[in-house]
């Protein structure tokens, strides 16, 4: 009888504490809807019966579970516990929400969904265990399921069917502690939108440090051999000295020195006059000879315009081998003149970031490309666009100081797409690391190399002129106007090459001047500030 009674009170100590040591379910039911994404919208519904705990539930969600909510009370979430305060008390169901993104991926045959319904972390039994899963269109495909403590076979326990867009059923006996249960779907290609996640090991990894690489080596590059003195820049009224209005593109942004803006500047000093031929085509006459006052290369230029004749047509083919010696010229005279011959060369970080723009949206269409026999020539071709969308971004950041709305345009475009593709198709950060790249590569080197003590001032000179184009109002040209004529015309032709002369000519369009002395058109001499640039922009496309 002692005996009897010393193991009934051991049972009821052993129920205590099993009571005490957890809590178990009724029922679960998860309900998931899939979309055209592949994304996992689930809803899981826990019911407990006659429960009493005062201990803070655990719960658990997948890994990688967004936008985790449990309905009507607080949650905390860490990791993939899920963990409900205050206890509870009789009759209890908890519902908790969740996201699931891109569950969806290619495979060599078409496409697969893997929906984790309950993940292993689950740590309560359930004596029920009720699915839904709704799909974006209905199929003929049939579902494969696994589960338990190792992730088996549960097919025998199961009782699915399926009705239009969904898949139902029930596990018979239950979910143990610790039980996990997944449904595998394999689709034909284009089931899911094309931009499913395929996976791709360490790739995308990979990628990213090659492009973190890349973006460090361009920025040590640039501090080593690229960076110049600070320019101080403070508005001034009159042109830099020493630079010609055609110089002016090529000192701001590194671009070819145009030998009309030269011609026009001389021009406007007497040393020749400029006929308009006919739409698109000019004649140039020599006035007088250019002796020691102008540069040296400024003379070897004039002498090859007019070496034979004193006349030369912009149409003839001694023009265009002016105009491509004149780019040579010039741009080795700035480079003597205001460059660092120990500094580095622009070329090299503005190429690092057109290889990590490449390899950035190669990065992106890599996970949005469908598996097939193509997608590797795909990819290439994506690089390679890449690499020209990331030239463009840079070649528009440094155009863009002189106003050139194409390229602006262009870099703009460029910058849009790649930045939308890797916002949908993925690897974002990858590419906003590109992106940021190319930009500071362009606005870093717009001004070429390392600019000398004598560069750095001629460089302060041409910003504050611009400056002042900029900022320059009616009230100031009406007072120019007042002392110099010839200077405004010659501002006008500066604020052209700098991309300023429509601005500059609107502020006073109708002041009268004297018009172009050395400029015979068709439209006869015009006498207004906006019908002179009018004139000038259309001799200058004549000399182009």
């Amino acid at each position: 009888m002692i005996v009897k009674k010393i193991l009934i009170a051991l049972l009821c100590c052993c129920l205590l504490a099993t009571a005490a040591m957890g809590v178990s379910l009724d029922r679960l039911t998860t309900d998931c809807t899939v979309d055209e994404d592949g994304d996992c919208h689930i809803v899981q519904t826990a019911e407990f019966k006659d429960v009493d705990s005062a201990q803070p539930l655990t719960l658990a969600v997948s890994e990688g579970a967004q936008n985790v909510s449990v309905d009507g009370c607080s949650a905390a979430v860490r990791g993939q516990l899920v963990t409900v305060e205050g206890g509870l008390s009789g009759d209890v169901t908890l519902v908790m929400r969740y996201d699931l993104a891109r569950r969806a991926e290619e495979t060599e045959t078409g496409q697969r969904l893997t929906a984790e319904l309950v993940c292993a972390q689950w740590e309560l039994p359930a004596e029920r265990y009720k699915f839904t899963v709704v799909l974006p269109e209905k199929t003929d495909a049939q579902p494969r399921f696994t589960g338990g403590y190792d992730g088996a076979g549960v097919e025998d326990k199961l009782t699915v069917s399926a009705e239009g867009r969904a898949v139902s059923g029930i596990l018979r006996g239950g979910l143990l502690d610790h039980d996990s249960f997944t449904m595998t779907l394999d689709v034909p290609a284009g089931y899911f939108r094309a931009g499913t996640h395929r996976s791709t090991g360490a790739a995308p990894w990979i990628l990213t440090a090659l492009i973190v690489l890349l973006a460090a080596a361009a920025v040590w590059y640039w501090l080593r051999f690229l960076r110049s003195g600070r320019l101080h820049v403070q508005s001034r009224t009159l042109p830099p000295d020493g630079v010609t209005a055609a110089e002016l593109p090529l000192l701001l942004c590194g671009c070819d020195a145009p030998l009309g803006a030269l011609v026009c500047e001389w021009a406007e000093l007497g040393y020749l006059t400029v006929t308009e031929k006919r739409a698109g085509a000019a004649v140039l006459r020599k006035s007088m000879d250019m002796g020691a006052e102008r540069r040296e290369e400024e003379r070897r230029i004039f002498d090859a315009l007019f070496r034979s004749s004193d006349v030369c047509e912009s149409d003839s083919p001694r023009w265009k081998k002016a105009t491509d010696a004149a780019a040579k010229l010039l741009r080795g005279c700035c480079a003597r003149r205001l460059y660092d011959r120990a500094g580095g060369g622009p070329l090299i970080p503005r190429a690092l970031a057109v290889l990590a723009c490449g390899l950035a949206l190669l990065n992106t269409m890599a996970q949005l490309l469908p598996a097939g026999g193509v997608k590797w020539l795909l990819l290439i071709v994506s690089f390679a666009a890449g690499a020209v969308m990331g030239a463009v971004i840079v070649r528009a950041v440094i155009r863009a100081a002189v106003r050139d709305i194409p390229w602006l345009i262009c870099g703009a475009a460029s910058f849009a797409v790649m930045f939308l593709l890797a916002r949908v198709g993925g690897g974002l950060l990858p590419m906003v690391i590109a992106l940021a790249l190319a930009c500071a590569a362009g606005g870093f080197t717009r001004f070429g190399g390392r600019l000398t003590a004598a560069g750095v001032g001629v460089m302060e000179q041409c910003l504050g002129f611009v400056r002042f184009l900029e900022e320059a109002d009616a009230e100031h040209l009406a007072s120019l106007l007042e002392r110099d004529e010839q200077t405004v015309r010659r501002l006008l032709l500066y604020a052209h090459t700098a991309g300023l002369g429509r601005r500059f000519a609107a502020q006073l369009p109708d002041a009268e001047q004297e018009p172009y002395p050395w400029l015979q058109t068709a439209d006869g001499a015009q006498a207004q500030l906006g019908a002179m640039y009018d004139q000038l922009k259309r001799v200058l496309t004549a000399l182009k």
